[in-house]
């Protein structure tokens, strides 16, 4: 074939058989690579937004803890202001300096969270913020220059703020199991700060023996805010968790502040006198507020610990998918190259036995076979097989060869014995040829002896001369076809011609 066509080295007919295997291959692989980097790398992504919903979570932690003391500073600020008792002023001291203690920790939180956005970050750091509030409002709450119904409601607004943050931390959890649990916690911490708004509006209430302006209404409306999430939180929560809150907020504090309310709302109605005791009240109602407390904190324990279990589980998955992956690569591109092994190595020895037999062995095989004497005999052991012994296409190509090459050797050894049969033939007749020529030779020279006619005697010269030549001609013959089997000319028949 002309080499001009047989086409460029670079195309794809033309490559050599290892490169069409490693193109077919690493297709799929990169493939495969591909696909799981993206999966590891989902992964991995899903795990650090479970790391900021757990950052989330303990922060949330320590924003209850701060609307837990900043409500029971609430509660002392307003009963200092209603009851104009000074020594009250003792025990609210020692409550804002656990307030601050727990505002420098909650910013100090605050610098090393990460949320998943900046929008986030401006949220909580603006819910933050309004504790700022809280020095001109202890000021005044020093200076009495507030009433006792605006400070409930400065500090209210305050606590809004940061039960906001509470929100925040809800709205960015994506888990089912865990937003659940949020929604209750927050539920628990809203019916909390609704039940302790309304206890320090009724204590003002208690102070001043009836509700001054629109308390009543304000204070109706905490305790309705209040029930409607216990609601949603018995609705939301598990069983478990309600039969922690059923066997926690009880006992006989819970039902005398619920009594004192439900008697103070029924007197207020009816125009009397309250009659209710702040001190009696106000102990009441900070065993329900520790009680409620108890349940938010066994829920945010539960929250923070289910987070960190969901984050730790998404890490794990995340290492677990990438060593999936990179072990699956790796056990791939092994069994792809035993495989590219397996089919290369026949490969090589059955090319490299045919270019052999084709160019060097048959050719001698074909050459013994026609100079040995025996050649059937010869060509029995002439052909090697190819030393491919598995059982797949290679190698049923292999035992083809092994035909091919057979058929070539008997093909050789048939020419072989034909050409022995003819040549015998042609001896055969070549030795009668001679002894008939001997014959005649013979006869002629007896008539030479006895002719005594010149012109008769150069007719029978002409005659052995011709006999001559026809001898010889049967000698080349005998030459031709066996030149070991031809017998010497008899001394007689080399006259000149």
């Amino acid at each position: 074939m002309n080499p001009a066509r047989r086409g460029s080295v670079f195309a794809l007919n033309n490559w050599r058989l290892r490169s069409k295997l490693a193109l077919i291959l690493i297709i799929p692989t990169l493939t495969a690579l591909v696909l799981g980097a993206l999966r590891v790398a989902d992964d991995a992504q899903q795990a650090v937004q479970l790391g900021h919903t757990a950052d989330q979570v303990a922060f949330a932690g320590k924003v209850t803890t701060v609307i837990h003391d900043l409500q029971g500073e609430r509660s002392l600020a307003v009963a200092r202001i209603s009851s104009g008792d000074a020594l009250r002023q003792t025990g609210l001291d020692a409550q804002i300096a656990k307030v601050d203690h727990d505002v420098e920790d909650l910013r100090n939180s605050l610098v090393n969270l990460n949320p998943d956005d900046q929008a986030t970050a401006d949220r909580y750091a603006r819910g933050i913020q309004r504790l700022d509030a809280l020095r001109p409002l202890r000021a005044a709450v020093g200076s009495s220059s507030y009433s006792d119904v605006a400070v409930l409601d400065t500090y209210s607004s305050i606590l809004n703020s940061l039960i906001q943050l509470g929100r925040e931390v809800t709205t960015a959890v994506t888990d089912r199991d865990l937003l659940r649990l949020g929604n209750s916690t927050q539920a628990i911490s809203e019916a909390k700060e609704f039940t302790l708004r309304g206890d320090t509006a009724l204590q003002i209430a208690a102070f001043r023996n009836g509700f001054p302006g629109d308390l009543l209404d304000e204070t109706r409306a905490a305790e309705a805010s209040g029930d409607a999430s216990i609601a949603a939180f018995l609705a939301n929560a598990t069983d478990d968790q309600v039969q922690l809150y059923s066997d926690t907020v009880s006992g006989p504090e819970v039902d005398d502040r619920r009594r004192i309310q439900t008697q103070a709302f029924s007197f207020a109605q009816q125009g009397e006198a309250l009659n209710i005791d702040p001190t009696q009240l106000g102990q009441d109602s900070t065993v329900a507020s520790d009680k409620m407390r108890a349940v938010e904190t066994n829920l945010l324990t539960q929250l923070r610990t289910q987070a960190d279990d969901l984050a730790s589980s998404a890490v794990r998955s995340a290492w677990v998918g990438g060593v999936i992956v990179l072990a699956a690569l790796i056990a791939a591109l092994i069994l792809m190259l035993v495989i590219a092994r397996l089919m290369l190595r026949p490969l090589r020895v059955l090319r490299t036995t045919a270019l052999d037999v084709a160019y060097t062995r048959l050719p001698e095989t074909v050459q013994s076979i026609l100079d040995d004497p025996d050649p059937v005999n010869a060509s029995k052991k002439a052909v090697d097989p190819v030393p491919v012994t598995s059982r797949d296409e290679i190698g049923e190509v292999a035992r083809s060869f092994d035909v091919v090459h057979g058929q070539a050797v008997k093909m050789a050894a048939e020419q072989a014995l034909l050409r022995e049969n003819v040549n015998g033939i042609f001896v055969n007749l070549s030795r009668r040829s001679q002894r008939l020529v001997e014959r005649q030779l013979g006869v002629i020279d007896r008539l030479e002896a006895d002719e005594q006619d010149p012109d008769h005697l150069a007719s029978l010269f002409e005659l052995d001369h011709l006999a001559t030549r026809l001898r010889r001609n049967g000698e080349s013959l005998l030459v031709l076809s066996a030149p070991a089997s031809r017998s010497p000319c008899p001394s007689r028949c080399r006259r000149p011609t």
